[in-house]
């Protein structure tokens, strides 16, 4: 049997072009998921990611806007905590991961 949960947050991005399409991002989300397959032990997950972006504009036509594509490149850290996370030594309420 499949065992799946629900999950539940949101994030914001917040970037800007610093140089000729070039230009930073930084991302944090959150998402929290409750009594994960009816366990009892919830889950909360904070990621908090920054990194270099690339923006290209295509020329618009007299009746349109600009379109604009984007590649990021984001690393960070996650933070896992409210939850049962396994170490070599027995188990934590908390742990923090590298995160891209």
């Amino acid at each position: 049997m499949l065992q799946c949960f629900w999950s539940q947050g949101g994030a914001a991005e917040l970037a800007d072009t610093l140089y000729r399409g070039l230009g930073i991002a930084v991302d944090v989300a959150r998402t929290h998921a409750s009594d994960i397959n009816s366990s009892g032990v919830d889950l909360t997950l904070v990621t908090a990611t920054f990194g270099p972006r690339y923006t290209w504009t295509a020329p618009a036509k007299s009746y349109a806007h600009d379109l604009q594509f984007f590649g990021q490149g984001l690393i960070g850290r996650a933070n896992g905590r409210d939850s049962v996370f396994p170490t070599p030594y027995g188990a934590e309420n908390k742990a923090y991961s590298f995160a891209w």
